[in-house]
Parts: C-alpha cells; sequence; structure tokens
C-alpha cells in the first residue's frame, strides 16, 4: 500500500509479489523495442567501418614497405588490385 508522501508499506509476501509484478508489467515496452533496432543497427555499422579501417591500415602498411623495398609503379598497382596473397 501508498501510504502518505508516496512510502510503500508490504505487509506480505503476496502483496510484494503483486506490487513487483504490477510495476514490471508498467514499464513502457514500446520504446524499448524501438530503440533495440537502432542500437543494433549502429553495432553493425561502427563494427563494418571498424573492420574496413583495420583492412586499409593494414594494405598501406603493405603498400608502403613494398615501395619502400622498390617495388615499381605497375606492380604497386597489381598488388592493390589483387589484395592479400
Amino acid at each position: 500500500m501508498v501510504g502518505p508522501l508516496g512510502v510503500v508499506k508490504v505487509s506480505g509476501i503476496g502483496q510484494a509479489r503483486h506490487l513487483i509484478s504490477s510495476n514490471l508489467m508498467a514499464v513502457e515496452r514500446r520504446g524499448l523495442t524501438q530503440l533495440e533496432p537502432g542500437a543494433a543497427a549502429l553495432m553493425v555499422a561502427s563494427a563494418t567501418g571498424l573492420i574496413i579501417a583495420l583492412g586499409l591500415a593494414d594494405r598501406w602498411r603493405a603498400f608502403a614497405i613494398l615501395s619502400a623495398l622498390g617495388a615499381r609503379s605497375r606492380q604497386l598497382d597489381a598488388f592493390l588490385w589483387i589484395g592479400d596473397v
């Protein structure tokens, strides 16, 4: 029971169970279900971006090493188009 000034008093276990379950059911679930797909899409986009960025960083590192070793322009172009071998 809610007493004066919003103080909750529970007199038995059955009443406590009813109070807890009614408060849990009162949560607005529609807003949460609309939030979940947006959060999932954001995580997928960030993970995809991270994978692409790491791949490009690795590719540029290998490109710089090949360039420093004296690879010709045509060989470097072939490396970029073919990928990791």
